[in-house]
């Protein structure tokens, strides 16, 4: 009887822990840079090069002009509703680090 109650517990907790995952968080690397003029509507920076916007960045709790040209790690999660307008993926950025 133990034993079940044990039992009954651990698949209650992982379905509790397996439901409470974000499904649409995602980390990702590269560098940094201000969106300017884009033929979508939506983003303040974005990571890429000169040529190739990968993903369009949000963030209304870090200043990201902080990180500017910086090789970054972001942390964050995917907008629903994008990409429109032949855009790139949208991230709402939470986290984020320069790295080398």
């Amino acid at each position: 009887m133990k034993n079940n109650i044990l039992l009954f517990t651990a698949i209650i907790l992982s379905i509790f822990i397996a439901s409470s995952c974000n499904k649409n968080s995602v980390a990702k690397q590269g560098v940094l840079r201000p969106l300017g003029m884009t033929t979508f509507q939506y983003g303040s920076h974005y990571l890429g090069d000169d040529t190739n916007v990968q993903y369009a960045l949000r963030s209304s709790t870090i200043n990201l002009k902080d990180f500017e040209f910086y090789n970054v790690q972001i942390i964050g999660n995917f907008v629903d509703g994008y990409p429109v307008d032949g855009g790139p993926e949208f991230i709402n950025v939470t986290s984020i680090k320069k790295i080398k």
